[in-house]
């Protein structure tokens, strides 16, 4: 049954940050907030990802202007754009400011609000599935033997 008419104003006071990969899109009211299966990734490539400010029900929250931080935390080649501050409750980081993963493993990414202004923002942490290409140096750098691309070195 659909009713309409009532208004539905977003919890402020428990709010989130919420990771959208390629090929997912955000379902508030949904357990984990957003739907679909990550588009492939590759190692070395650009990969734009959505970072919105929700509720604790996935409710993107507007007139957020927070500023935000991706991290990698198990990708220490990885390029991870700087510190960029939020417009009505999201900013895309692309283009410029992609983030582009290097090691050609299953990655987490986390999401951080690090203006230190309440309200906080809490955290949240995704897993980018195994890029393609593991196993496979990148140009311009060797493996150590036995590591199959994953440990860098140094350039040819």
């Amino acid at each position: 049954m659909t009713v309409s008419g009532i208004p539905i104003t977003p919890n402020t006071a428990q709010s989130l940050l919420q990771v959208l990969l390629p090929g997912e899109t955000a379902v508030p009211g949904a357990p984990n907030g957003k739907t679909g299966t990550p588009n492939s990734l590759q190692a070395g490539a650009n990969l734009a990802i959505t970072v919105n400010a929700t509720d604790n029900q996935w409710n993107r929250l507007g007139g957020v202007n927070t500023q935000v931080q991706l991290t990698a935390l198990n990708d220490s080649y990885s390029i991870v754009p700087g510190v960029q501050a939020m417009t009505e409750g999201q900013f895309v980081f692309s283009d410029a400011n992609a983030y582009k993963p290097f090691i050609a493993c299953a990655q987490t990414l986390r999401a951080d609000d690090v203006d230190g202004m309440p309200p906080l923002y809490a955290s949240t942490t995704t897993l980018l599935s195994r890029l393609p290409g593991a196993g496979k140096p990148f140009p311009g750098f060797i493996a150590k033997p036995g590591q199959s691309g994953r440990a860098l070195v140094g350039r040819k």
